[in-house]
């Protein structure tokens, strides 16, 4: 079975990010999140391996919490 470039989960995080006030930039497999002038996040969507850092930072620098 292929495996997708960006998966599901990955895709409606950014977009929650994205309404929540982020700056979601990127392409490919990369994105730049950020909020207003803090600190940048560089996200490789490649799985659950790469959700959780993302989570963690959200969570340490914005204490934004993803619903899942």
């Amino acid at each position: 079975m292929a495996s997708r470039k960006h998966p599901k989960k990955s895709l409606k995080t950014l977009k929650n990010l994205v309404k929540d006030g982020f700056t979601v930039t990127g392409n490919g497999g990369s994105f730049k999140i950020m909020k207003d002038n803090g600190p940048l996040f560089t996200y490789h969507s490649a799985g659950a391996q790469a959700f959780h850092p993302l989570r963690r930072f959200l969570k340490e620098h914005y204490d934004y919490i993803i619903d899942q």
